[in-house]
């Protein structure tokens, strides 16, 4: 008998943020970002979308959850 409990894996999509640190142009060094990064059940993960905006970003997702993707959001913004 096993402890482990199996949970299911399931496709998920995470809103992420951060402030860029480095750019090609020096006026974006400092801005805050977010992205979605899709974290498929069978593993990996990819860059689905980046902007500036937060209201983008859930404005995104939103379409990812109506194809029944898990959404997390991560980013501890109201």
């Amino acid at each position: 008998m096993s402890n482990v409990i199996p949970f299911p894996q399931v496709d998920r999509l995470v809103i992420e943020t951060g402030v860029s640190s480095r750019d090609d142009d020096p006026d974006q060094v400092g801005q805050r970002l977010f992205w979605l990064e899709y974290q498929p059940a069978s593993g990996g993960h990819l860059i689905a979308w980046m902007g500036t905006s937060l209201a983008g970003a859930r404005r995104a997702a939103g379409e990812w959850a109506a194809d029944g993707v898990t959404i997390s959001d991560r980013t501890g913004m109201p």
